[in-house]
């Protein structure tokens, strides 16, 4: 999978963009405020420029309307006009300076820094001619107060500013207003520009949330609903793997566990069933192909002698039969493969068939157009002996997988063939046993896989939709795991959840559940107690499932109009509580009796043979005993002891 296609390079590729923008405008935004602060810093000195000229004209005419009448009036006023007026004069040349150069430092700004700011080519322009009209309003002030600093000509320098004070005024009013004009500008682009980045934000934000929707959300919505239909059961369901992100690798890992789940079942009917050999075969190559490439598929079993006949073949034209051709086994590719025991893969066949004249079963491979097999040993206790041929039109198409896959298959297939071509003793427990083991590590890995992508869009920073979503897929995925759980339960120890429950209650619900199929055949049911009570730590599910399946059996083994007994008693000694139900149904064989409880089981012609077993391993699981008994005068009574809450 190509990294730039994966979500999680697509998803820190959106976070990341979003990110930038989100920083990017924030950093402008910054530098606009900055250059707005500073602006309004440079209005302030402005401010300050215009104030001193017009006090420096309010302070000239109160010296006109007020001048000095002695020499203290005069020294009065070098103290004060003359000190004032300097002191204006001296702010002037600083902030005016300070325009000239566009260096503001911290002495006339109160920053901490020096500042500078950048001021457009008109306000510029006024600046410098507000500096002109200073230098020469300044000198020729200065040429009216004279040289002699102790003798400054007050009166003359007065009459000067009240004269031509107006010039240096209208020069620095027209200054703050450009100043201001500047201002506004900058605010209104500051504003602009944060207008624009909270919606560019906006789509942005909105763009990825479309694409989070169209990329994963809808994809997980699809999964998770793909995985509902297969945990009720339908295996056929697969789901979309356009694309090369996870969720398409996730899809294609449930598809592979789909169709595991589907041949598990597809092969576990067939054994029920008790196919023929040409059913079988077919099965295998229309199912098979599906997991592994195949083109054709043939079986041979070991018949004494130390030979082995070629039974059956399937291929796309249908099945084929060959008679009686048979092949001695020593020596062979085909012996080497029952002796070990695990598939043998024949990567060349016609170079193979080369190395030994005693290799002739490959010519019939070589005449059917293969030049790739695989021989799946076909060995159990019971005495079956045989090899299952898997081949294909074109070389290396077969990989470690596939003959892992036959690995963990081989033992189903065994006893399937088995029970097709009626040898005895079949070990019906063992085989599905043997097989769920191998077949748990093929349904587990893509299972796995699933889970570890749903914990990834959890654990991710992703919209609240997306991550109810993942729960819910990764709810699925857990209820595919209880499902072959369930498949699992009779090869694996039965795990129970206890507490204290009333057995009692648990009988009388049960009736009630089976009220509908007692009234259908016209049965009289009766419930006897002679139990004071009848509290056991058990596993509620779990015991009604066992009282539910042996009630069906009393109805279903019962005639119309029959009697139906269950019975509650404690056992006074151990205090162990009873449960026990009868009817009075045709007798049991003692030959049958005795195989009750064994997995497969079974008189009825659509039975399953595992209701019983699972029942003894869940009553077993629960440290309780179950036992039947029949006889011809009470018919057929089972009894459960379970052990009380308070042993006595």
């Amino acid at each position: 999978m190509h990294f730039l296609f994966t979500l999680k390079f697509q998803i820190t590729l959106a976070l990341m963009f979003l990110v930038l923008v989100l920083a990017g405008s924030m950093i402008v935004s910054q530098q606009l405020f900055d250059e707005l602060y500073q602006t309004e810093k440079v209005l302030q000195l402005g401010s300050k420029l215009q104030k001193s000229s017009h006090q420096m004209s309010m302070q000239a005419m109160n010296y006109q309307a007020n001048p000095p009448a002695d020499d203290s009036g005069y020294n009065r006023d070098l103290n004060l006009y003359y000190k004032d007026l300097m002191a204006h004069i001296e702010t002037f040349d600083m902030i005016d300076n300070a325009f000239m150069a566009n260096r503001f430092t911290s002495e006339i700004t109160g920053m901490d820094d020096m500042m500078e700011t950048r001021l457009n080519p008109e306000t510029r322009a006024v600046v410098e001619q507000l500096h002109g009209k200073w230098l020469q309003w300044r000198r020729q002030l200065m040429d009216k107060l004279g040289k002699e600093a102790s003798m400054p000509r007050l009166a003359l320098a007065a009459e000067y500013i009240e004269t031509n004070g107006n010039v240096l005024t209208s020069a620095s009013d027209d200054l703050i207003g450009h100043l201001e004009m500047y201002a506004y500008d900058r605010k209104k682009e500051l504003e602009a520009f944060n207008r624009n980045a909270l919606v560019f934000s906006l789509v942005t934000v909105v763009v990825i949330i479309f694409w989070f929707y169209q990329r994963v959300i809808l994809p997980l919505d699809k999964t998770s609903q793909g995985m509902k239909k297969v945990a009720l059961g339908n295996f056929d369901q697969q789901l979309d793997t356009a694309g090369n992100d996870e969720i398409s690798q996730m899809n294609q890992q449930f598809n592979l566990l789909s169709g595991h789940l589907h041949s598990l079942f597809q092969l576990m009917t067939r054994l029920y069933e008790g196919s023929n050999l040409d059913d079988v075969l077919q099965f295998i190559s229309e199912e098979f192909s599906k997991l592994l490439p195949l083109d054709w598929v043939g079986v041979l079993f070991v018949i004494g002698d130390n030979r082995i006949q070629l039974e059956k073949g399937y291929s796309e034209f249908g099945a084929e039969s060959f008679g009686s051709i048979r092949f001695e086994l020593e020596g062979t590719l085909l012996e080497q493969s029952l002796v070990s025991g695990q598939p043998l893969h024949i990567e060349d066949i016609g170079a193979r068939a080369q190395q030994s004249d005693r290799y002739k079963f490959l010519h019939i491979l070589i005449s059917k157009n293969c030049q790739e097999a695989i021989f799946l040993p076909l060995v159990e206790t019971g005495g079956l002996q045989g090899v299952l041929v898997f081949a294909s039109g074109q070389s290396r198409n077969y990989t470690q997988e596939h003959l892992s896959l036959l690995r963990n298959l081989s033992l189903l297939i065994t006893l399937s063939f088995k029970q097709t071509v009626k040898l005895s003793d079949y070990q019906h427990f063992a085989a599905i046993g043997r097989f769920a083991t191998g077949i748990a590590h093929e349904i587990r890995s893509p299972l796995a896989t699933i889970n570890m992508a749903l914990d990834y869009f959890r654990e991710n920073d992703l919209p609240e939709t997306l991550k109810k979503r993942a729960q819910l897929a990764s709810a699925e995925a857990e209820r595919l795991k209880r499902l072959m759980e369930d498949i699992l339960l009779y090869a694996k120890p039965v795990q129970i959840k206890t507490r204290v429950c009333d057995l009692q209650e648990i009988v009388q619900h049960s009736v009630e559940l089976q009220q509908q199929a007692i009234n259908a055949k016209d049965l009289h049911f009766e419930l006897l107690s002679t139990a004071s009570q009848s509290e056991v730590v058990v596993d509620r599910d779990r015991i009604q499932q066992v009282i539910l399946n042996l009630m069906q059996n009393a109805v279903q083994a019962s005639e119309n109009g029959g009697v139906i007994v269950a019975m509650l008693t404690k056992d006074p000694q151990s205090g162990w509580i009873n449960f026990e139900i009868s009817n009075r149904g045709e007798q049991i064989k003692s030959d049958v009796l005795e195989k009750v409880f064994e997995p497969f089981y079974t008189t009825r012609a659509h039975g399953t043979g595992l209701g019983l077993n699972i029942a003894k391993r869940i009553i077993e699981a629960h440290g309780g005993e179950i036992r039947v008994s029949s006889d011809a005068t009470d018919g057929t009574r089972f009894e459960i002891a379970l052990p009380p809450v308070n042993p006595v």
